[in-house]
């Protein structure tokens, strides 16, 4: 069993499917695909008819999200099996979590985490949660990602214009990401595209917090409108303002996507997605081995 991720990308995936059949033809290929994008992707268009010999390799294909078949699927059809990525749920629903120092004062915290890329639409949150704290100064939104260039100029940019309850967090550790979570009474991402799947929404429904997030396709995959979070149009900042201001004046609603979050995100956990990946190899090594069988039938018959 040979399982490659993105599997038609250059070069070092391609060079494993080359070679994956060369000590024994009984190997079974598997590839999973990640990767969506709003528009189309040139390495796909221009090399479909040389990818799909490599194409041809795959015994088994797998998608992290509908959006995601969707998109390799416009370049090379076929029959996906959808299992998403998966989540360690305890590590972000340990009870004996203690909240960051500083950020259990009582204030209603919004929480964003990634990086400062546009894409990623810290841009549209932050007018937002000029609004929301407007109407609200009990409010405070905080900020975790990694240091870059994009991120300080947020940051200056925010200090010249003397926003308050803003706090930018840098590098943050695998131990303490989970301590700002708890932290958080909101959840937000913002993203305008390009999201496969949204793993940042999977830790926030790990951690029981409400979303509130772009309604994309990709975290529409993991996000019920009302339902277990908020969904708003992207590129929005006064429907993200209303849409957060809701969730900090509603305990009651926090609480419901809170409960529904809490059912919705066992699907993705490791456990779960662990099974569902073995089955699929079952299956795919029952298949390969069929086939193997019916080959050498045939050519002892033409023997």
């Amino acid at each position: 069993m040979v399982h490659v991720h993105e599997p038609l990308m250059p070069t070092l995936p391609i060079q494993v499917l080359r070679n994956s059949r060369a000590a024994n033809p009984d190997v079974v290929n598997v590839g999973t695909f990640h990767a969506t994008k709003d528009g189309g992707n040139r390495l796909y268009s221009y090399g479909r008819r040389l990818l799909k010999r490599w194409f041809r390799e795959l015994d088994g294909k797998i998608t992290v999200s509908p959006p995601a078949g969707r998109y390799v699927g416009r370049y090379f059809p076929g029959f996906y099996n959808v299992i998403p990525n998966g989540i360690e749920v305890e590590r972000f629903s340990d009870p004996t979590l203690e909240p960051m120092p500083g950020l259990d004062d009582g204030r209603v915290n919004i929480l964003y985490v990634g990086r400062a890329e546009k894409r990623k639409g810290l841009a549209h949150l932050l007018r937002a949660f000029g609004i929301v704290n407007a109407r609200d100064p009990g409010t405070r939104l905080v900020v975790v990602g990694p240091d870059s260039r994009g991120k300080r100029r947020y940051r200056a940019s925010m200090e010249r214009s003397g926003r308050r309850g803003i706090l930018f967090v840098d590098d943050v550790s695998d131990e303490d990401l989970p301590r700002y979570y708890r932290s958080a009474d909101v959840f937000c991402s913002p993203a305008t595209g390009h999201e496969s799947q949204g793993y940042v929404l999977l830790e926030a429904l790990s951690s029981g917090v409400p979303v509130v997030a772009s309604n994309i396709d990709g975290y529409a995959s993991v996000v019920t409108d009302e339902v277990e979070g908020l969904l708003v149009r992207p590129r929005d900042p006064m429907a993200l303002a209303d849409a957060l201001t809701r969730l900090v004046r509603s305990r009651e609603l926090r609480a419901e996507l809170v409960k529904a979050g809490r059912q919705r995100v066992e699907t993705y956990s490791w456990p779960r997605v662990t099974r569902r990946v073995l089955s699929y190899y079952e299956r795919l090594r029952y298949d390969r081995a069929t086939h193997t069988r019916a080959v050498q039938a045939a050519a002892r018959r033409h023997d």
